[in-house]
């Protein structure tokens, strides 16, 4: 059995996926500037040579708080496949620190800066429970 066959994370990496509409696979996507949750400033460039995969989430958010466990082995994966992998809090600063300080989260979390780049992404809302 290979490994693809073990690890069901990993079938997403090996087929296309369709995304949002009129987002294609390998669409140039807008550049942000934001900051991690060190509040030290960032800017996320596409710059056509690496690959990002953005976990968009809301740390209050409980089905998000579920879904860590999946979300680090798909990071895991995807940085062995040369991913750039990043969370996304939609969250402040101050809230996003506040309810992941007991979360395993295996990646580096952004803070979304504004509406404008959550339109750009075409991030509408996270689940409702």
């Amino acid at each position: 059995m290979s490994t693809l066959n073990k690890n069901p994370a990993g079938n997403l990496f090996r087929k296309k996926t369709s995304g949002p509409p009129g987002i294609q696979e390998e669409d140039i996507v807008p550049a942000f500037k934001t900051i991690d949750i060190q509040n030290s400033e960032k800017e996320i460039i596409y710059s056509g040579t690496k690959k990002y995969l953005l976990f968009v989430f809301s740390p209050m958010c409980g089905v998000c708080q579920q879904e860590i466990p999946l979300w680090n082995s798909i990071a895991s994966i995807a940085t062995s496949q040369n991913f750039a992998v990043f969370g996304i809090s939609l969250d402040s600063l101050g809230d996003s620190r506040n309810n992941m300080k007991d979360l395993d989260i295996g990646f580096d979390v952004l803070i979304m800066p504004d509406f404008a780049t959550r339109r750009a992404y075409r991030v509408t809302s996270i689940p409702q429970v």
